[in-house]
């Protein structure tokens, strides 16, 4: 017996469909600025991937650190984690145009025996 999927079945052509999802995602976008304004972490963090990506908006890893961490702040832990990522690009960014990318890791490890000696 040959089955249809009952979704291929409707007859509804689909850019109507798409036409009202679209709809009600342009609704939602309305309420996430008063969402994040209000201290919803998860707006905060959508705000923050955003401008991390350049989605709807000008890319700006600043303005991003700055939602992350007002998310974070409230208790989201996926912002916490790109917070993290963006500190340690910025170090890595840093220290290499400074033609010091495996400095940091010298003087960790320098400091690292320094710490077992006086352990020992």
């Amino acid at each position: 017996m040959n089955r249809v999927h009952p979704v291929l079945k409707h007859k509804t052509p689909m850019k109507p469909v798409a036409g009202i999802l679209m709809s009600r995602i342009m609704e939602a976008l309305k309420w996430l600025p008063k969402a994040a304004d209000q201290g919803d972490a998860e707006a905060q963090r959508l705000f923050g991937i955003m401008y991390y990506e350049g989605q709807g908006v000008s890319k700006n890893l600043i303005e991003a650190k700055n939602w992350f961490g007002m998310a974070a702040a409230n208790g989201d832990q996926e912002a916490l984690s790109m917070m993290k990522k963006l500190r340690k690009w910025s170090i890595e960014r840093i220290l290499g145009d400074f033609g010091m990318v495996g400095e940091i890791d010298r003087i960790m490890e320098e400091q690292w025996k320094l710490y077992k000696g006086k352990l020992l």
